[in-house]
């Protein structure tokens, strides 16, 4: 609402920079915590106000609470299991600074009762967290990013003519980045009481297989671009290389195991019935890229 202060925790990243940019055509006082408050200045084009700070540290959360109406939160998956008990410390100081609304960016499929996948089974844990704390709030629920096939080794591969991805005909109803971006400005901008409470899965609006993806990449590029399928040991041993933890390749492996469930390949139109827009095709993110894969 008009004259309202929203702080953005998370807002440094792919989602949180396109929510930035949403946020900056409201009337809303926007705050953002941030570890260097230096390199967001130069990161960050819009009129905002930097508050030093970090997750992990509450007396920094709570002095970016002061006078905050409404919040958006987003933390790394990278915090496992802990993730429950940051969100969760957010989440009471939130209450107990008198925010009337906080939006936490979840995970698809986020589930107690049916963890199919680490990952999801922290945000679930999250969220149980934020309900305990008693604040209001809205869990936005976005599926896979269609946003990271522009990392750089996905970028190459597709240059080279054959990506490669978990082995299976599953397919994914990918989201742009910029939609979930969209949605969180309406939620954080519309009524408190049109939204609290509430939980909003958020997908594209087609379901693809890893065929239809590399489909989409010849079409637009005017080049054959082929898919090709490999073992969830061979991703495995990928990423642990990459990252020297085998923890992470555990998450991401059973991430990747998740969607081959078909869980994921449900289509919602929560992004058109917020927004008031479609939500955006792989296709469209193709097109405004084409350069990219040049």
């Amino acid at each position: 609402m008009s004259g309202e202060t929203v702080l953005v925790i998370g807002g440094t990243g792919e989602v949180g920079s396109h929510l930035l940019d949403e946020l900056s055509h409201t009337n809303l006082k926007v705050k953002v915590l941030v570890r260097d408050v230096e390199k967001a200045s130069k990161d960050v084009k819009h009129k905002v106000e930097f508050v030093k700070g970090d997750v992990n540290d509450i007396a920094s959360v709570k002095k970016a609470l002061h006078g905050v109406d409404r919040v958006f939160l987003l933390t790394p998956s990278t915090l496992g299991l802990d993730q429950a008990k940051v969100e969760g410390q957010v989440a009471k100081e939130a209450k107990a600074a008198g925010v009337k609304l906080l939006l936490k960016l979840s995970v698809f499929g986020a589930s107690l009762s049916e963890p199919t996948s680490s990952l999801i089974f922290w945000h679930a844990l999250a969220e149980k967290a934020i309900l305990e704390s008693g604040v209001p709030f809205v869990f936005v629920r976005p599926n896979l990013f269609i946003q990271n096939n522009s990392r750089p080794n996905n970028v190459q591969q597709i240059k080279n003519g054959t990506f490669y991805q978990a082995e299976g005909n599953y397919r994914v109803s990918h989201i742009d980045t910029r939609d979930i971006a969209s949605v969180s400005r309406v939620i954080l901008t519309e009524s408190v009481d049109k939204h609290q409470y509430n939980t909003y899965e958020l997908t594209g609006p087609e379901s693809l297989s890893w065929h239809d993806v590399a489909k989409i990449y010849t079409q637009v590029l005017g080049k054959e671009v082929k898919y090709q399928g490999v073992s969830d040991k061979t991703i495995y041993d990928s990423i642990n290389d990459a990252f020297k933890s085998v923890w992470w390749a555990r998450t991401l492996i059973q991430l990747q195991q998740f969607y081959r469930t078909e869980k994921a390949a449900a289509v919602h139109g929560n992004i058109e019935i917020l927004t008031g827009k479609p939500a955006r095709k792989f296709s469209d993110w193709v097109t405004e890229n084409k350069a990219l894969f040049s």
